[in-house]
Parts: C-alpha cells; structure tokens; sequence
C-alpha cells in the first residue's frame, strides 16, 4: 500500500507523465473495444483483418465513425444506435450481431462521456485553484471572456476533444462551421463543471451539437447521415 501511495505522489508531481499513462489506457480501450466489435464481423478476425467488399475494415470504420456520433450526440437514443449499426455494419436491429454490438457500442459512448467530463473537472479544479491563489472568489462563476481565454479554440481540439478530432476531416469541420459550435458547446459544458458537475444539465447540452455535419477522415460520414431528432 505504501509502494502505491509513493508512486501516486509521483505521479501527481509529475502531471505530463500522468496525462501520458491516461492517454496509453485510453488507446488500450480503444483496442480492446475494436477488437470485440471485430468479432461481430463477417470474415474479420483479431490475427488476421479481413477488408469488406468496399476495402474498408469494419470494425476500424465503427472506431472511427462512433467517435464522430459522439461530436453530435453524448446520449444518442436506442433508435439512433440502431441506425448507426444498420450503416456501419448493416445489421438489421435486433439481430443477435446488432444487439452485441448495440451493447458494445452503448458502453463505448459511455466511456467517452466519463473521460469528457473528468477532463472538463480537471481544467474547471484548474482554473478554480488559479483563482484561488489570486485571492478571487471562485464560487462566482467567472466572465465570458476569461471562460473564452482558459478553455480556447486550441484547448478544445488538443486536449478536451482530442480523441475524436483525429477521427476528423479537421478541415471541413472549420469550413462548414461545427468546429466553432463544438467549441461553444465545450464551453457550456466547462461552466455546468464549474459550478456544480450536474450530469442532467450536461446532457441537455446535446441540443447544441445534434444536428451538426461531422465529416469523417475517411469520407465516409456515417454519423452524420443520421437522422438525430
């Protein structure tokens, strides 16, 4: 117990080597997930990725488009889910392979949430402790424009967001104009954080980004073909 209690002191001291541990579990996850979802398509396996008729791997298509669903929508209803399997696998729902991978999928978007908002704790605890130093009041919530300052367009892409810009056409993004709704909805979410962490209020927030246009590295816009009333 004593030896875990050093390294975590450690490691606290040492925040650039945490971010970095944080980031080799999240890319574990990511594998592990892929590598269940490729046992629910045909003719793909975890040794040897067999390519689709279109020359694309299923399951690192449902990677990558699922991150895109999550820049829409954190809590997509079941009927969404069951469209975005439909497109991505072509699974009609309700079959054995889409409800496994209705589940699967489910518990990915899941992990996203919990990282997303335990990013915005972290930067809402880091701006509060800024303040704190500063002998301001950190219970009143902070100006707009310190808000815009702290949690800027960068911050947004490299570390709030990351995991799923890299699924992007980053180009497009800023050309069609979600880049600049995603980072108002980043705000949003910083502020509910800031004051008190309500989950309820977070997911209202979907409003904001449902209807927005995510186009995908690879062209192939799955998620944003959707229909998300």
């Amino acid at each position: 117990m004593s030896n875990l209690l050093d390294i975590c002191n450690w490691l606290v001291k040492r925040p650039q080597i945490l971010e970095l541990a944080n980031q080799m579990v999240a890319a574990n996850n990511t594998s592990s997930s892929a590598n269940t979802i490729a046992n629910y398509v045909p003719g793909i396996s975890n040794n040897s990725p067999v390519l689709t008729e279109t020359g694309e791997n299923k399951s690192r298509l449902w990677d990558e488009e699922s991150k895109c669903l999550f820049l829409r929508i954190r809590n997509p209803s079941s009927s969404v889910l069951d469209s975005f399997i439909l497109a991505v696998f072509g699974y009609q729902p309700c079959s054995e392979k889409a409800k496994a991978v209705f589940q699967e999928t489910r518990k990915r978007l899941g992990d996203f949430r919990n990282k997303f908002n335990a990013t915005l704790r972290g930067l809402a605890s880091e701006l509060k402790e800024s303040r704190r130093i500063e002998n301001i009041n950190t219970i009143t919530m902070p100006s707009q424009n310190i808000i815009e300052e702290f949690i800027s367009e960068e911050v947004v892409i490299r570390k709030v967001l990351a995991r799923y810009f890299v699924t992007t056409n980053e180009t497009e993004l800023r050309r069609n104009g979600s880049l600049d709704r995603l980072v108002r909805f980043v705000r949003e979410a910083f502020k509910i954080h800031y004051k008190d962490s309500n989950k309820e209020k977070i997911k209202d927030l979907d409003v904001m980004t449902k209807d927005l246009v995510i186009p995908s590295r690879s062209g192939y816009n799955l998620a944003s073909s959707l229909t998300i009333l």
